[in-house]
């Protein structure tokens, strides 16, 4: 009798143990170190090159706030502000590729910080347009601009 329970002890523990060990491996994974060094960067060109593919689904984030966006962003843009970025986003489901830009500008590192947030979140595929929306429209790429519906607002 004394033996069984030894067994079931050692059993319990080992089960235990072993699951333990599964979310600490599995939590390391999702919180890996993400730096500048393991960012992947587009330029103009990648972005067209990235875009014009047929086999892949590609989704282009513009990751500045809700009214910037609505003045200008590139074409079939989708908008998520860095600080909003979760995990389950529904737009990112199915491991895309992801262009995250933001303005452009010299002191800007929203597109940085949101990379490095996707990529800490278990994303792959996620390349940083660092030049963004100033470098597009230099590009002459094509922009649109997000009309709230005034039935709406009403």
């Amino acid at each position: 009798m004394l033996t069984s329970f030894k067994r079931s002890t050692f059993t319990i523990f080992s089960i235990t143990f072993m699951s333990l060990t599964l979310v600490l491996v599995a939590g390391c994974t999702l919180n890996k170190k993400v730096s500048d060094k393991t960012l992947m960067f587009a330029d103009f060109a990648k972005v067209e090159e990235l875009t014009s593919q047929e086999e892949e689904r590609v989704v282009i984030l513009d990751v500045r706030n809700f009214e910037k966006f609505q003045d200008k962003h590139i074409e079939g843009a989708f908008n998520i502000y860095t600080p909003n970025i979760r995990r389950r986003e529904q737009l990112l489901l199915g491991e895309p590729i992801i262009i995250v830009y933001s303005s452009g500008e010299v002191r800007d590192n929203l597109s940085t910080a949101a990379c490095k947030r996707l990529l800490n979140l278990g994303y792959g595929n996620v390349y940083n347009y660092r030049a963004g929306l100033k470098d597009w429209v230099k590009n002459e790429g094509k922009t649109e601009v997000t009309e709230l519906m005034a039935d709406l607002a009403e």
